[in-house]
């Protein structure tokens, strides 16, 4: 079972049994470090507008 591989417990690392996450990626999401699916200039599509016909009549914004 591949899971009991990589299971390591807190208590396990206190007795040396094993390293915690951030033994090896000390570079975590949290800091500068952004993750693979957080790209700066990544493509995203443009969700539509949450403004209803109405109100944008009223303001006589274009609907999109």
């Amino acid at each position: 079972d591949l899971t009991s591989l990589v299971t390591v417990t807190a208590e396990m690392a206190r007795v040396n049994e094993g390293k915690v996450c951030w033994d090896c990626h000390r570079e975590t999401p949290h800091g500068a470090v952004r993750s693979l699916s957080a790209a700066p200039h990544a493509m995203v599509e443009r969700l539509p507008t949450a403004v209803p016909s109405w109100l944008q009549w009223l303001f006589g914004t274009p609907e999109r």
